[in-house]
């Protein structure tokens, strides 16, 4: 029977759970943003109309929430969700940062007409910024991967 994880492992399920939600958040602004066209706070955030992008955050919102949750019940099986919607987020986050990077190096260094009067905020999108919580949560994760206190030996796991 799983149990109840105590308040020492609840602050950081709440950061997984809390991450899960921004990117559960921030994919509903991409759809709207897709279909329902120009609003002033979306267009302030730098979120892109783009339903694919909006799939990739919905399903790491989806997965870091569902893992979230089943830790918090006590069952170990929920770190795998974890993990998996932390590289996914982590994998779009890298995607965005080489968008990001490509376009700076067109702009400054090859100087293309295309990129002319780029800034860096114009690449700055929910994919790279929500990429920050992932550092958040890996070691967070790396904790349900150390042994029980009570089967740590000296010299190492019994």
């Amino acid at each position: 029977m799983a149990s109840e994880p105590d308040s020492y492992h609840r602050g950081p399920l709440l950061i997984i759970i809390g991450a899960g939600i921004l990117y559960l958040v921030f994919s509903l602004f991409h759809l709207i943003r897709t279909f329902a066209g120009k609003l002033y706070l979306l267009r302030m955030l730098n979120v892109p109309a783009d339903i694919i992008t909006a799939g990739i955050l919905l399903l790491t919102g989806y997965l870091l929430v569902a893992g979230g949750v089943k830790l918090w019940r006590g069952k170990k099986e929920g770190t795998a969700f974890a993990w998996v919607g932390s590289i996914t987020g982590a994998l779009l986050s890298s995607m965005s940062l080489l968008v990001l990077l490509s376009n700076a190096f067109s702009s400054l260094v090859l100087t293309s007409d295309d990129l002319e009067g780029w800034t860096p905020a114009e690449d700055l999108t929910p994919g790279l910024y929500l990429g920050i919580l992932v550092v958040l949560i890996l070691p967070v994760l790396g904790y349900w991967h150390l042994p029980p206190k009570d089967h740590v030996k000296e010299g190492g796991v019994l």
